[in-house]
């Protein structure tokens, strides 16, 4: 299999796994209904289970409003690839929630 069937082929999963997530039925149930393997179901539901998918309805984005604030007094936290620019007065709640989004996603 090439690596653009492979790609494609993940992607029919992903909407097979989102159809089945909505539906509401048993695994059996919904792969009879659909013709599809049972196992094989089963392996994508783990899988994407572990990593949420671009489309997974846990991945949420947040607006974010910044006043004109002193940005020499602020703090950036630096993990992998992402940073994030902490100013005096932020919201500890809020600045948890973007980490959890970053934890769930990196």
């Amino acid at each position: 299999m090439t690596k653009a069937e492979r790609i494609q082929n993940r992607i029919e999963w992903e909407h097979r796994v989102a159809a089945f997530n909505e539906n509401g039925v048993s695994v059996p149930t919904f792969c009879k209904t659909h013709d599809f393997n049972v196992h094989q179901l089963r392996y994508w539901l783990k899988k994407f289970k572990k990593k949420p998918t671009l489309n997974s309805p846990s991945s949420k984005w947040m607006a974010v409003e910044v006043d004109s604030i002193d940005r020499s007094q602020s703090i950036v936290i630096k993990a992998g690839k992402v940073s994030v620019e902490v100013y005096p007065r932020f919201d500890p709640s809020h600045l948890a929630d973007v980490i959890k989004v970053l934890n769930a996603t990196c």
